[in-house]
């Protein structure tokens, strides 16, 4: 795979009524003037990375679309012409009754994004505390986690008894 890009980056950048409640991601992270940017190194070939991240989006008052951030992709080509670029991607959401919103259905590919990125945090955390000896808060962390995800994708691929088995990796 070849160089594409360097300094690969993503400003989320709320808006005033929005919060920025933070990154599932292991990126590096800085605090800019509006948001947060989140350094992402250098992209080779057809790299696909993907930054996920929680927003707070307050009780609106008026239905329809709405700009709640902006995204900013900031990188560097490499190649015949080095030039810096910078891409602003608007964040909307559509605001709906909650009859239309309790209907929808949760996009597949984000949830199981979010499932992988927050098992693995658990699985971070409850290593850090089997690292001091703290076994029994291991065991809750893990078991916290996996309650909750399983409220947050209950059509997972992942088999059922998986919760009771140390060991079990998710099918593939």
């Amino acid at each position: 795979m070849s160089l594409v890009a360097q300094n690969v980056s993503v400003e989320i950048r709320t808006s005033e009524d929005v919060a920025f409640l933070g990154l599932l991601n292991e990126f590096p992270t800085v605090a800019v003037p509006g948001g947060v940017q989140v350094s992402l190194g250098d992209a080779y070939g057809d790299e696909r990375r993907r930054v996920v991240f929680q927003l707070h989006v307050p009780r609106l008052e008026a239905l329809g679309a709405r700009r709640v951030a902006e995204v900013v992709l900031g990188y560097v080509s490499v190649g015949e012409q080095i030039a810096a670029h910078e891409v602003t991607i608007p964040v909307t959401v559509n605001l709906v009754s909650a009859d239309e919103a309790a209907a929808a259905e949760a996009d597949h590919e984000v949830t199981e994004e979010v499932v992988v990125l927050m098992s693995a945090r658990a699985q971070e955390q409850a290593r850090e505390h089997a690292d001091r000896g703290e076994f029994d808060a291991a065991t809750k962390v893990l078991g916290e986690a996996a309650s909750e995800l399983r409220k947050m994708a209950p059509n997972s691929s992942q088999p059922p008894s998986c919760s009771r088995r140390p060991r079990c990796s998710r099918r593939t």
